[in-house]
């Protein structure tokens, strides 16, 4: 059993990709990170549900492990999927876990800037813009999911983009397919 893990992201977002195979069954983790000008946190856990045939998700909301920038978590965790790809049920836990993120980042706004150009991240445009469901806006997505799906080649349903609130921490539903916003329930 190897591991892959991958970790990309801008300013104020990141995503954690861990992948590896037991058998003939590849198992994926996604962590979802942010963080506004005092503290950094993991919006949402998405994970791989382990079915050997069109495998699907199992959704973990947070925000979990917040600290102040250049803390780092240190404990130990215990989650309970609420919502999943085909309503299997599962947990996650994370024991003796040592976490940061953002410590060399510059901290900024994260939904002021200008739009930036299609498939452009960078550090003059936001990392969260609006999702629009319908004539309003639901929450706020990333700008760097929206552009670059971190498992596009996963073998089962591709993992729903996260919209969160205006305070980034409170997960309110997720991208729904053709677009708009499904409402966490």
């Amino acid at each position: 059993m190897g591991a892959t893990i991958r970790f990309g992201g801008a300013a104020t977002f990141g995503h954690l990709t861990i992948q590896w195979r037991e058998g003939a069954n590849r198992f994926v983790v996604l962590m979802h990170f942010a963080a506004d000008r005092q503290h950094w946190w993991v919006s949402d856990i998405e994970v791989s549900d382990g079915r050997p045939t069109r495998a699907g998700w199992l959704y973990f909301t947070g925000p979990i492990f917040e600290q102040q920038h250049g803390a780092a978590f240190e404990g130990t965790v215990r989650l309970a999927g609420g919502r999943s790809t085909y309503g299997e049920a599962g947990g996650l836990t994370f024991g003796e876990l040592t976490l940061t993120a953002f410590t060399g980042e510059a901290h900024r706004d994260p939904t002021s800037g200008r739009m930036p150009e299609s498939n452009v991240i960078g550090p003059n445009g936001p990392d969260f813009i609006p999702m629009v469901s319908g004539s309003t806006v639901a929450g706020f997505v990333s700008v760097y999911w929206n552009n670059d799906a971190p498992v596009a080649s996963f073998e089962g349903q591709p993992p729903d983009q996260p919209v969160v609130g205006p305070d980034l921490r409170t997960l309110v539903g997720y991208s729904g397919p053709g677009g708009g916003c499904v409402p966490v329930k």
